[in-house]
């Protein structure tokens, strides 16, 4: 025990930020702000009552935008769609331009549009796919084995390759975070910590590391 501190000082409340951690974590508001700063994460008993559902599981909204598929993904695919059909029609009813020229730009806007409808169905399969992992996986248990860092970036951030070890069957099955949930999965793996993940119906190598996505 040091006894050359003066004892006025032992005793001082706490000031500046540790009294705002302090009326932040008594309060409640610490998973506000956290929520805020990380819209990534769900609070904690958000996840755990969803995650105890009966499935089909009801997404409740806030999994629901922190799931959701970017809107401007959709919005720019469907302008493709739609810009180019339009083209296409202009181009090959125009009496203007003949010959070579028109069909070479009816081709490009069936181009155009094909594209579209390429991307705007892959985006609407994969969020099919998502919603029913999360809606119809079972819940299974283990642990983290490690967090390694792709080449791959989305929405500016990098993605990691999470290796996760299912308590069961010792099965390792690897998953992609990137973010927030990133670095919640690497908190788990530093504390060994076993967690949940959603296991899909049909395929065992698609998971979900859903504890990765709450507030701790």
């Amino acid at each position: 025990m040091n006894t050359d501190e003066p004892q006025e000082n032992r005793h001082q409340p706490a000031t500046g930020p540790k009294l705002a951690s302090q009326l932040l974590s008594s309060t409640g508001l610490g998973s506000v702000v956290a929520k805020l700063n990380n819209p990534e994460l769900a609070d904690e008993s958000i996840i755990d009552r969803f995650v105890r559902q009966p499935t089909p599981r009801q997404l409740p909204l806030e999994l629901r935008k922190i799931f959701r598929i970017d809107p401007l993904v959709k919005f720019v695919s469907s302008l493709f769609t739609v810009g180019g059909i339009l083209l296409a029609i202009l181009l090959s009813t125009g009496g203007e331009v003949e010959g070579e020229s028109t069909l070479a730009g009816s081709l490009l806007g069936v181009g155009i549009s094909a594209l579209g409808i390429g991307v705007l169905s892959l985006v609407n399969w994969f969020s099919y796919r998502q919603r029913k992992l999360l809606c119809q996986g079972r819940v299974i248990f283990g642990v983290i084995e490690s967090v390694e860092e792709s080449i791959f970036v989305s929405g500016n951030q990098r993605v990691y390759r999470i290796k996760f070890r299912q308590e069961s069957d010792s099965a390792i099955i690897e998953s992609k975070l990137k973010g927030t949930n990133a670095e919640q999965a690497r908190q788990f793996l530093e504390s060994a910590q076993v967690i949940r993940a959603l296991q899909h119906p049909e395929d065992a190598r698609k998971i979900i590391l859903i504890d990765c996505y709450s507030i701790v």
